[in-house]
């Protein structure tokens, strides 16, 4: 067996559907359509990276957030889906100043800027360098999120598909709440 990871893309659905990818792993956004299958890996949230001068303590409000200057990571359409769905949802909108396609390279860019990063707290946690940045609290406006894999219909009972899904599982399973 040998795995290909590919970055996420706006065909991501079409190409499992076409049976060009076997398997979709990301964050719920609301876009998977509802026919594929889907199955919950872990559960995450948003936290907040800034400078470790910045003038933030422990928790950013949703007024603070909206009046600060953000690094975007453009996940999909040109967009941070998750975050921007809740703001979209609160009738706002975030200025995303620099807008990149990897949460690491944001994590390496907001270092001794002014900027606020928002991004998935088990990747901030695993990454970050605790003396160049800090981790603060999202506004509570912010709520959690799924990790999910997906796959098509058509596979539920080909035996290198659950193969290959409980090899997430069992990949993901000591991933705590």
């Amino acid at each position: 067996m040998s795995c290909s990871f590919r970055p996420w893309t706006d065909e991501a659905h079409d190409d499992l559907e076409r049976g060009r990818i076997d398997l979709l792993l990301n964050a719920e956004d609301g876009s998977l359509p509802p026919h594929l299958e889907h199955e919950i890996l872990f559960h995450d949230r948003f936290v907040c990276v800034v400078s470790k001068d910045s003038p933030f303590k422990n928790r950013i409000t949703l007024k603070e957030y909206l009046a600060a200057h953000h690094i975007g990571v453009s996940v999909l359409g040109d967009r941070q889906t998750i975050p921007e769905r809740l703001l979209t949802q609160l009738g706002v909108k975030r200025h995303c100043v620099i807008s990149v396609p990897y949460f690491t390279v944001a994590l390496r860019m907001v270092a001794d800027t002014p900027l606020v990063l928002s991004v998935p707290r088990r990747l901030a946690e695993s990454t970050i360098d605790r003396q160049q940045v800090k981790i603060l609290n999202p506004p509570s406006e912010f709520q959690g999120f799924r990790y999910l894999m997906a796959w098509h219909p058509r596979h539920d009972s080909d035996a290198q598909s659950q193969w290959l899904r409980q090899l997430f599982r069992d990949a993901t399973s000591s991933i705590a709440a």
